[in-house]
């Protein structure tokens, strides 16, 4: 018989319900007799998850449209900083920089909301409650995201040197500066950037999540967009700082920064391993992260054709990225959390259909239809703030304009809560750890859907005012 495990934190894989393994209608009456204390015991427990996940539709709409309101001013600053730097000598001289954007501000959905997701998972559970096991889980966690940082920083950045040149990117100006130079200044650049910001956001989130478990608020709620609100601006002003400083500082000094961290890798596996809440995310998480930071580089080469003859697309490119990937990221970790709730004896259902997802009755489908109604109120904070923000006559907003950009974020948005109920769901049927797991595969997916419907919103829309 199937129990109703979550009434608002998303229908954990398809309406809460579960189905019980192993129970046998054979049993003798003496058995069942001998049984029943402990079934007794276990539903009280199970009574007491679902109180402790159960949320109002009004709680839950307080809790998410704060954070995610602030992500969008600071994904909006985020849009003027990425305009900005475009046209820095800096950015000009080496446009593979632009393809590395997206990886780089797309490394918070990567690491930090999943530090954000696994941490928000451990609070659910307890482990909050013992002081040495919280020090022992933020600590495991930070060396996690910072390893996994800086061997994705690295990454990136060749893959954005390959993409730049079998893309035909090579059109820029290159100066004097020789091919071995320019790539160190690349992987030097990519890898300390997102070293620093990871190092930066991994504290920020795991104080926030200790403060809203302490306030008796669910950090599933909370978590996610307050690391992003910040992740994009400061990925953004740390590379541009970077790139400033290493552009044209010789070899050497680029050299050493990438042997340092070289040397440090091994400590930060080690210490990783030897972490009991860091282990089965050391093993689990690196497909997950190299296939988000591919995505998201592609979108990042889409990004680079189309922004020459698309101007604005570099200012709502990591707006319609970050919203959209909060979104996803808070719908996964609340399934994720879901899932670590049920019982050991228990499994999900496949996830719902796509009309009961979004027009059902159920706590989940209520969840689902509330942050796709949060989208547009985001967005349109967003171009507001890009409005008060921008130089007078920088661009002006039309009903045209809008309508292609908010119907290609809806999309972006629709899809992305369709997927992670499957994502969430195939990843805990295969054993692994969805908190991990999900949201790189989310926003990875994510990153390259902004991409292309902005650009190909954009594009009908110039299209459109030809005519």
């Amino acid at each position: 018989a199937g129990v109703m495990l979550d009434g608002e934190a998303g229908s954990a894989l398809s309406g809460g319900a579960l189905r019980q393994r192993g129970s046998s209608q054979q049993d003798s009456e003496m058995h069942q007799q001998q049984q029943q204390p402990s079934k007794q015991l276990h539903q009280q427990l199970h009574l007491q998850q679902h109180h402790a996940l159960s949320e109002s539709t009004v709680s839950m709409a307080l809790q998410m449209a704060p954070p995610l309101a602030v992500a969008g001013l600071g994904m909006s600053l985020a849009g003027l900083v990425l305009d900005e730097l475009q046209r820095w000598p800096e950015f000009v001289r080496h446009p593979e920089l632009l393809v590395m954007v997206p990886a780089i501000i797309g490394l918070k959905g990567n690491l930090e909301m999943t530090l954000a997701s696994r941490l928000s998972t451990q609070a659910h559970l307890g482990t909050f409650n013992e002081t040495s096991r919280l020090r022992s889980l933020v600590w495991g966690n930070l060396v996690l995201t910072q390893l996994q940082a800086v061997l994705v920083g690295f990454l990136a950045a060749l893959v954005a040197i390959l993409l730049n040149s079998t893309g035909g990117g090579g059109g820029a100006p290159h100066g004097s500066s020789s091919a071995l130079e320019r790539g160190l200044f690349l992987l030097a650049t990519s890898t300390a950037t997102a070293s620093l910001a990871s190092l930066l956001l991994g504290l920020v989130v795991s104080a926030v999540i200790v403060a809203s478990e302490r306030c008796r608020l669910n950090p599933d709620n909370l978590a996610t967009p307050i690391a992003a609100s910040l992740g994009d601006f400061a990925s953004l002003l740390a590379l541009a700082w970077l790139a400033r400083q290493l552009d044209g500082s010789g070899m050497w000094p680029m050299s050493c920064l990438l042997a340092g961290y070289a040397c440090l890798l091994p400590v930060l596996a080690a210490a990783a391993a030897r972490n009991p809440f860091a282990q089965a995310a050391l093993r689990q998480s690196w497909l997950p992260v190299l296939a988000a930071m591919l995505a998201s580089s592609l979108g990042g080469l889409v990004f680079r054709r189309c922004a020459s003859r698309l101007p604005l697309l570099a200012l709502f490119q990591p707006v319609i990225n970050g919203i959209g990937g909060n979104i996803a990221a808070i719908q996964a970790s609340r399934l994720s959390t879901c899932a670590h709730r049920l019982p050991d004896e228990s499994t999900a259902d496949l996830p719902p259909a796509c009309q009961q997802l979004f027009c059902g009755a159920a706590g989940g489908s209520r969840a689902t239809r509330l942050l796709l109604g949060l989208v547009v109120p985001c967005h349109l904070l967003a171009i507001c703030c890009v409005l008060a923000l921008a130089p007078d006559g920088a661009f002006s907003i039309s009903a045209a304009f809008l309508a292609c950009y908010l119907a290609a974020c809806l999309l972006q948005v629709a899809i992305l809560l369709w997927l992670a109920n499957w994502v969430v769901y195939w990843i805990w049927s295969f054993g692994h750890d969805p908190d991990s797991a999900s949201i790189p595969y989310l926003t990875g997916v994510g990153d390259f859907l902004g991409a292309v419907l902005l650009a190909a919103a954009f594009t009908a829309l110039t299209a459109w005012q030809r005519l």
